[in-house]
């Protein structure tokens, strides 16, 4: 047997869908323009923030001053980049290129122009190979760069 509130309850869950549209219609006559349902995204959108985001604020403003303060010292700690410091090597140089040019042809992709072979090292420079600088690199391999 069920109880006088339930019976109540029952009739009002089954009125409500009633009600609604109801609203809706007067909603959109009192505004002139037609009642939409609400956006699926935008609604869960909205759940995320209030469920996730908004009770917990100051733990994510906290993360949020860490991440700028990293990124402020890492902008202001960085130096540029020296081309001269850092010498390329041509043999080196020329190994990458003939290992480029053979996965190019293992893949078989359009090959890149035949790269010059670099200048005899000058007697003055030792007994290795000469250390090359950037500039020399994007100067023998256009392709490259």
């Amino acid at each position: 047997m069920k109880t006088p509130k339930e019976i109540i309850l029952e009739s009002h869950r089954a009125a409500e869908p009633r009600l609604d549209r109801l609203r809706e219609a007067v909603l959109a006559a009192e505004l002139g323009r037609p009642a939409s349902r609400p956006n699926f995204a935008a609604a869960l959108a909205q759940k995320l923030w209030l469920e996730l985001i908004w009770p917990s604020r100051r733990a994510w403003a906290g993360l949020a001053a860490v991440w700028v303060v990293l990124a402020v010292v890492h902008f202001a700690t960085q130096r540029p980049i020296d081309s001269t410091l850092y010498p390329v090597n041509p043999q080196l140089m020329t190994s990458w290129v003939q290992e480029q040019q053979l996965l190019a042809q293992l893949l078989d992709h359009p090959r890149p122009a035949p790269a010059k072979d670099p200048a005899p090292a000058r007697p003055d420079q030792g007994d290795g190979p000469p250390a090359k600088s950037a500039q020399w690199l994007a100067e023998e391999f256009p392709q490259l760069c």
